[in-house]
């Protein structure tokens, strides 16, 4: 005779009689700290703080002083391969070949952001070189390719603040940013090469002397002899 087996059968339901809500479950009894807590904790930067400008700048400055070590470095670079380069052409020529192109690049710059007038001598020199091609050597014009305004991924442009063409007279010569170097202006001659001051040292190879040295004929404040300009 078969007999009705008997099955223990699990209980099931809560082990406590005590039901715990749902939210004692999710809330962690020790809230766990940030892993950046000790370095942002007072800081007023953190992941989702950024600082921009009151006032964006509508203009920048640069500073173009490295035309003339380029045009040295390239004239060296230059003579291995041309044949009596050095005695067709000067390295000091070439600085200021170079000061040449820079200034017509930036008036280029200048005209076409129509931000500030044009002077009477910018004018005429951009009407007397408009139609000319010049044989610019390829790290130079490099360089120049690269002067000019700026535009950011959201295509806001910032202009470059051009200055004026240099044309102040020192001892009866021009091309100059001024006729004396001062405090106030002495920035100019430090980051924008002119064609005075280049000038002055194509004229050096003509001096009789072995070692002739450069005369910069802008006036200088007392005790810098050794101004590097």
């Amino acid at each position: 005779m078969l007999r009705k087996a008997e099955v223990n059968k699990k209980k099931t339901g809560p082990t406590s009689p005590t039901v715990v809500q749902g939210s004692e479950v999710n809330t962690p009894q020790k809230p766990t700290p940030q892993r950046n807590d000790s370095i942002i904790a007072e800081s007023i930067f953190g992941v989702d703080v950024c600082v921009v400008p009151i006032e964006p700048r509508q203009n920048f400055q640069t500073n173009l002083s490295k035309v003339d070590d380029l045009a040295v470095e390239t004239y060296a670079s230059y003579v291995p391969d041309v044949k009596q380069l050095d005695r067709k052409l000067a390295k000091e020529e070439l600085s200021y070949y170079a000061t040449g192109l820079l200034w017509l690049k930036l008036i280029d710059v200048k005209a076409k952001q129509g931000r500030i007038a044009l002077s009477s001598e910018e004018k005429e020199l951009r009407k007397a070189t408009n139609d000319v091609e010049f044989n610019v050597p390829q790290p130079i014009y490099a360089f120049l390719s690269q002067i000019g305004n700026v535009t950011d991924k959201m295509g806001k442009e910032t202009e470059l603040d051009v200055p004026p063409l240099p044309i102040s007279v020192a001892q009866g010569l021009g091309g100059y940013h001024a006729s004396r170097i001062t405090e106030h202006n002495h920035n100019l001659f430090e980051e924008i090469p002119s064609l005075g001051v280049t000038g002055d040292m194509v004229m050096m190879l003509t001096a009789e002397a072995q070692e002739p040295e450069l005369n910069v004929r802008v006036g200088r404040p007392k005790h810098t002899d050794l101004l590097k300009i």
